[in-house]
């Protein structure tokens, strides 16, 4: 699995080395529409963490993208640990992941619910 960033004013770079990756996207100013990280493969990719502005500052925001990607549908196991080491390397609590996982598997649980009526 490799990395990137893709800003929406200059375009998309990827990177072999999570730490270089991690580096420049948390070094980068927020200029542009939309900043963010994420994991690819092959032709498949999917941000999993963006940069917004909350008033004056720059937060990271968890992306919920992930949960419709082919990335997680072909190889669950490593996708997930990958996204978890990229979420170490940005300083983001993984607790934000964990969150986003439980609410959508209480939707699909609600969802499937619905349909058996």
């Amino acid at each position: 699995m490799k990395y990137y960033i893709y800003d929406a004013e200059v375009g998309y770079e990827e990177f072999e080395d999570l730490k270089d990756a991690a580096k420049k996207f948390l070094e980068a100013e927020y200029k542009s529409r939309y900043l963010a990280f994420g994991l690819t493969e092959g032709a498949a990719a999917v941000d999993i963490i963006f940069k917004q502005k909350d008033g004056d500052e720059i937060t990271l925001k968890s992306s919920t993208d992930f949960l419709s990607s082919t990335l997680l549908n072909k190889n669950p196991k490593r996708f997930m640990d990958s996204m978890i080491m990229a979420y170490r390397a940005l300083n983001h609590p993984e607790y934000h992941l964990v969150s986003m996982i439980a609410n959508h598997q209480e939707e699909e649980l609600e969802k499937d619910a619905m349909e058996m009526e």
